[in-house]
């Protein structure tokens, strides 16, 4: 017996030898075929990197040209609607567009966030930049007289600080034809328009009656 195994010595020696060769070859196959697997993914990452950065550069390659519509709007927290900036809501920004031709996006919002606006939208067409004012902070549960679609209404504040509208006619007590009270009735009384949207402790009540005809009375002198 420890004859045969001397004189088959050799041969299990060549077969260790082998199955450890043939394991080696697996295990690095499979290693490259998992760094295969890695590198490309790393470049599929790297492709949409790539793309990301390029959609970037097309979005920032926007310049203003003469065809550029320049929107200054105003956003009071009292009311829902964007307005217009102009003498009597806020300071004019009287605007040089020569002097804007080729600037882009960042040169733009550096230029405007002196006078508080921010650019909230630059395309080819148009720049709309807007300045949010907090104005009066009215109570929670309170009503109080505001503007909403060029007439005068009624909000409401709600404990969680969003604001609605609950009476969206406040009839005009001067007319015949019990139309309601427009801009048209209120924007050439002093500030009144400006106070309206930036709000007024004198404007909050505990019930939409009380603040329905102290809007009237605003209208009626």
């Amino acid at each position: 017996m420890l004859k045969e195994f001397k004189q088959n010595k050799m041969f299990y020696i060549v077969i260790t030898i082998l199955g450890l060769c043939i394991f080696t070859a697996s295990y690095a196959l499979s290693l490259s075929f998992i760094n295969k697997g890695n590198h490309g993914d790393a470049q599929d990452d790297s492709v949409l990197a790539e793309s990301k950065q390029t959609s970037f550069i097309k979005e920032s390659g926007v310049i203003v040209t003469k065809d550029t519509k320049l929107e200054f709007l105003v956003r009071y927290a009292n009311c829902l609607d964007y307005i217009k900036a102009d003498n009597k809501i806020d300071e004019s920004i009287k605007v040089e567009k020569e002097k804007l031709l080729g600037l882009n996006e960042k040169q733009l919002e550096e230029i405007f966030k002196k006078f508080g606006y921010n650019l909230e939208k630059f395309t080819k067409v148009e720049a709309v930049f807007v300045k949010d004012v907090a104005g009066y902070n009215y109570s929670p549960d309170s009503y109080f007289i505001g503007i909403k679609d060029d007439n005068m209404v009624i909000y409401k504040k709600e404990k969680d600080e969003s604001i609605r509208v609950v009476e969206g006619k406040i009839i005009n007590l001067k007319r015949e034809d019990n139309s309601n009270i427009t801009l048209k009735d209120i924007e050439d009384k002093g500030n009144l328009l400006k106070s309206l949207y930036y709000g007024d402790k004198d404007y909050q009540f505990s019930n939409i009656q009380d603040a329905v005809e102290y809007g009237q009375s605003l209208c009626s002198t």
